[in-house]
């Protein structure tokens, strides 16, 4: 966006390789925005990898409290398949990192959280197993999206009950009575298909 900036200080990165067979590994730590990052990553088979064979993938982000991490197998094809998880127990000051926090409806809940199977292949990106928390609230999605020139996303997304009473006004009574006539924005979807 105009007018902002977005800072990455005190980097230090070190690599280790010891042969072209043997795992490699990357630390790397440092701040964004201010707050303390570090990533970690284990390839198996560099060679192998680099050669556009399938090796074991195993990367560990940190940002903040929110911890994102991948278990799993890639290629330079793009092709990965792995676990996928994410820890945010601080929703609004993760995305306030990135500039993005506004709006963030915190009476939801501040913690998140995520766990799935993560597969792609190409310009295919599947997710299956997926359970995505936001403070009490559960939901279970399985997602297809392709990202072609005009990305289409398939998803079936089972929440089960969820309470949003948390969204009303003081007291758990509504914000306001009957349905708002202020237009709903929802420019956004023209992104992609669904």
């Amino acid at each position: 966006t105009t007018g902002t900036e977005t800072r990455l200080d005190r980097v230090d990165v070190s690599l280790a390789l010891p042969n072209p067979t043997a795992p490699a590994w990357l630390e790397a730590s440092g701040t964004w925005q201010d707050a303390p990052l570090s990533v970690s990553a284990e390839l198996g088979a560099p060679a192998a990898f680099l050669a556009g064979e399938t090796a074991s993938l195993s990367l560990k982000a940190e940002l903040g409290g929110a911890v994102l991490s991948f278990d799993g197998r890639a290629a330079t094809a793009p092709a990965a398949e792995g676990r996928l998880e994410l820890d945010a127990p601080d929703i609004p000051a993760l995305l306030a990192h990135f500039g993005a926090d506004a709006g963030y409806p915190v009476a939801l809940g501040r913690n998140g959280a995520a766990v799935g199977e993560l597969t792609l292949t190409g310009d295919t990106l599947n997710l299956r197993k997926t359970r995505l928390t936001l403070g009490e609230q559960r939901v279970e999605v399985i997602a297809d999206l392709a990202l072609a020139d005009r990305p289409r996303l398939v998803a079936r997304i089972d929440a089960g009950d969820l309470d949003l009473s948390a969204l009303a006004g003081e007291g758990g009574a509504p914000a306001a009575s009957g349905w708002s006539t202020e237009p709903i924005d929802v420019s956004a979807l023209q992104a992609l298909d669904g």
